[in-house]
């Protein structure tokens, strides 16, 4: 197997860290060529095929008016990304949709954790501001969660 080979022989998973590191070369051979190949080898041992690209968790999944409901709420939590007068600042509305979605897939984990956090007082602040209950966010996780890990 390469590093820039685009297949994943079954044998090199279970070979896998089985030599040791005895020459430098080898060492930074090792360092500098295997990111590629630890990502098909954690692919494949999740259940994912290895040459699917990476999938995001998306507001679409979300349905109309909920979404509208969300990207509003998003307008308050990344405001500081999306407002800039010069627009070439500002980020795409794709990559915003993914950030505001982190934020509801890792609400109740955070909740949990740490309900004395900035980022729990942020997602209530901007979920009073538009009238949000929070059983509507954990509801929006819900269903992001369920169309992410089963699509």
């Amino acid at each position: 197997m390469h590093a820039n080979d685009g297949s994943l022989a079954e044998n090199w998973i279970f070979e896998r860290g089985g030599w040791q590191l005895d020459r430098v070369n080898k060492a930074f051979g090792y360092m500098l060529g295997t990111t590629q190949a630890d990502q098909k080898v954690a692919r494949v041992l999740s259940g994912w095929k290895p040459k699917v690209g990476a999938r995001l968790p998306s507001p679409r999944a979300l349905e109309k008016p909920i979404r509208a409901r969300a990207l509003n709420m998003q307008a308050l939590l990344i405001s500081n990304i999306l407002d800039f007068a010069e627009t070439a600042l500002n980020i795409d509305e794709g990559v915003a949709g993914v950030l505001t979605v982190t934020l509801v897939i890792h609400y109740p984990d955070v909740l949990l954790l740490a309900d004395d956090s900035a980022f729990v007082s942020r997602m209530r602040k901007a979920m009073a501001a538009r009238s949000i209950g929070e059983s509507e966010v954990l509801a929006w996780n819900e269903v992001i969660r369920r169309d992410f890990i089963h699509p």
